[in-house]
């Protein structure tokens, strides 16, 4: 019996030590792992009582004011992960072939878009990047849809171009989205929204030059025939709409009575024509906006 209560007594010495040395190494914590503590009602830590979380209501939803802090790390994160992310692509993609080079791209532009929402939707870095997508597929498709021989058209030459392009630009409108995205979750009354309507003219000037360089007729104008119905609705999302009313009007009427190649098989000769009556209306459309602005004094 002397024995037993002489080896619980050194067990207890043993124990003691143990936690004698947990706390003094790792702190409380270290103590809070060896003793179980954790569970409701536990001994405070670094002095500060552990309370139960606040019952939350239907009535408080979307009344939370200010950023919690990861609401800010969730901004950090995604404003670092895209610049980086952007910019390492267009470096990694330097020593491949043109196919790989297209693929890659394609992957990042996706997990970029992907990763940012829904934190971070209405801004003008992901509409440069979702329309680069799409503006990708009709190349894409129609090369498909003809049979093409992708590398002797040079059709991935035109796919990588569009795309590089795009995340240039992209990262072009990284720092005001940034600041647009910290101004909207932390309810600024002022806060003044993406200009919209300078970005359609940007981007409106980016697929044409990009367009002309496009040896299929039906995919050129299919870009272009995008870049009407996408110009109309940034036009109408400007914090200016209204003064820009009957030119969104009018490049939507165009864009609803051209023809989609994507519903209607065009031949060469049809796709040319076309083309061209979508060239006028978005350089009539560049025209009537630069009238609308020098009218307003902007």
């Amino acid at each position: 019996m002397k024995t037993l209560n002489m080896k619980s007594i050194l067990s207890q010495k043993v124990w003691l030590l143990a936690l004698t040395l947990a706390v003094s190494s790792t702190g409380a914590q270290a103590a809070t792992r060896l003793c179980g503590w954790g569970i409701k009602g536990a001994p405070p830590v670094n002095g500060t009582p552990t309370m139960p979380p606040k019952p939350t209501s239907p009535l408080d939803e979307g009344t939370d004011e200010g950023l919690t802090a990861a609401d800010r790390a969730k901004i950090s994160d995604w404003a670092l992960n895209t610049k980086l992310g952007l910019e390492e692509i267009m470096t990694n993609i330097e020593p491949l072939k043109m196919v790989e080079k297209k693929q890659m791209l394609v992957e990042c532009i996706e997990n970029v878009v992907i990763d940012s929402a829904p934190l971070s939707s209405e801004t003008l870095l992901r509409y440069t990047l979702t329309r680069a997508l799409k503006a990708n597929e009709v190349i894409e498709e129609e090369g498909m849809r003809k049979n093409l021989p992708y590398v002797a058209a040079g059709t991935i030459d035109q796919q990588v171009r569009l795309l590089r392009e795009s995340v240039k630009m992209a990262l072009n409108y990284y720092k005001n989205d940034v600041a647009y995205i910290n101004g909207k979750n932390t309810k600024i009354r002022d806060l003044i929204a993406p200009e919209y309507a300078n970005f359609g003219l940007a981007y409106n000037d980016l697929l044409m030059k990009l367009s002309s360089s496009i040896f299929d007729a039906t995919a050129q104008y299919g870009i272009l025939r995008k870049s009407i119905g996408w110009f109309a609705k940034d036009l109408s999302k400007d914090a200016k709409a209204e003064a820009f009313g009957r030119i969104a009007i009018n490049l939507d009427n165009s864009w609803r009575t051209l023809p989609d190649p994507s519903a209607y098989a065009l031949d060469d000769t049809t796709a040319v024509i076309n083309g061209r009556k979508a060239k006028r209306s978005l350089v009539q459309a560049k025209t009537a906006i630069a009238s609308v602005k020098q009218s307003l004094g902007i």
